[in-house]
């Protein structure tokens, strides 16, 4: 991947993407595991024929990613998602 340099700034590194892992927050590369993930809930969700919204899976892919319990008021959107814990005011 490449970065596109501002012509008018001493600091070459400003813009450069970021590397693989260097992010402490992601425990790696992050992105990629996560763009894999919510392509994953989209596919097995209209599989099954329940598709769910591009928003929604992206909700789904991060609390997946991080392994956190996805809270909603609306867990029938979520109930196609294989492994995916929610927690409703209605439990």
């Amino acid at each position: 991947m490449s970065s596109i340099q501002p012509a008018d700034r001493d600091d070459d590194t400003a813009l450069a993407p970021k590397q693989e892992g260097n992010s402490p927050a992601s425990g790696g590369n992050a992105g990629d595991a996560l763009c894999l993930s919510w392509a994953e809930i989209r596919y097995g969700c209209e599989r099954e024929g329940r598709p769910i919204s591009v928003a929604d899976a992206w909700v789904a892919a991060c609390a997946l990613r991080f392994g956190a319990p996805l809270v909603t008021h609306n867990r029938k959107d979520f109930e196609a998602v294989s492994d995916l814990q929610s927690i409703s005011e209605n439990d």
